[in-house]
């Protein structure tokens, strides 16, 4: 039920659908053991898995390719969007154009996580930012954000110390601790509300 960067959940299962075409991890969310010992699935003989279960790879490698995965929808999606460009070229010239219909509607939807899971880490990476804006009642609205998450808001009183305030409002501001991931400490929408509050004029 994960949607995170996703638009929906259909989106997301369709962008997944794209990175599993891609990189050959496990589709299955079974915990495995330190010692592999199941058979491999029928994706693994496919050869579209590298069925980390029965030791087919071992975990430096696999680990990898994990890394390789993230760092396509966080950083550089080209490898993705090159393999499924390819992939239907070569379905169109087959006339298989239902199929190759299928991998334009998975391209389309990894495109777009790539570009909101980008502009997400670029605040969800901050461990602090503190902005302010000056209200219409001429009060200044301080927000601190945390990882991404709204750790504590307020407006500085009519003649009140602002180095003061906002000094007491980062120590009562929630702990958010980092995490991996694009939205590690918020949901997404939360992470975009701040970021268009941030890029709002007077900030």
């Amino acid at each position: 039920d994960y949607v995170g960067p996703f638009a929906s959940k259909k989106s997301a299962e369709k962008c997944l659908a794209a990175l599993h075409d891609t990189f050959p991890v496990r589709q299955c969310s079974d915990r495995l053991s330190r010692e592999p010992s199941r058979a491999p699935c029928v994706l693994a003989e496919m050869g579209r898995c590298l069925s980390p279960c029965d030791g087919s790879v071992d975990a430096t490698t696999y680990a990898a390719v994990v890394r390789q995965l993230r760092d396509t929808l966080l950083r550089r999606p080209d490898e993705v969007v090159e393999s499924i460009n390819a992939r239907m070229a070569a379905l169109a010239a087959d006339e298989r154009f239902e199929e190759a219909g299928i991998h334009r509607d998975r391209l389309s939807a990894f495109v777009r996580a790539a570009a909101r899971t980008q502009r997400l880490s670029a605040l969800t990476r901050c461990p602090e930012v503190v902005a302010a804006r000056r209200e219409d009642d001429g009060r200044w609205a301080v927000h601190v954000v945390r990882f991404g998450r709204l750790a504590a808001a307020g407006a500085i009183p009519p003649g009140a110390d602002a180095h003061q305030f906002v000094a007491e409002l980062r120590a009562s501001a929630e702990t958010v601790a980092g995490a991996p991931g694009p939205v590690p400490a918020a949901t997404a929408e939360e992470t975009e509300k701040i970021l268009r509050w941030l890029e709002s004029p007077g900030i």
